[in-house]
């Protein structure tokens, strides 16, 4: 929680950007996500990637898009 908090003072949108590609990261290795309820990638397979992919989608426009 600390981190969030420090990325978000020091509005570096990037830091924001690897925790959200972390993120994404962790839900593949995993085949859930959990955001409002937890979907897995076996059970509601297109909401699944819905989630994941709007979570890289949204790192790499913050990394290309930093400002």
């Amino acid at each position: 929680m600390a981190a969030v908090w420090a990325f978000a003072l020091s509005e570096q949108t990037w830091l924001f950007a690897l925790l959200f590609l972390a993120w994404a990261a962790y839900d593949i290795a995993t085949g859930q996500s959990s955001f409002v309820q937890r979907v897995t990638r076996r059970d509601q397979p297109g909401t699944y990637w819905l989630v994941v992919l709007t979570w890289v989608v949204q790192s790499v426009l913050w990394l290309a898009y930093p400002g």
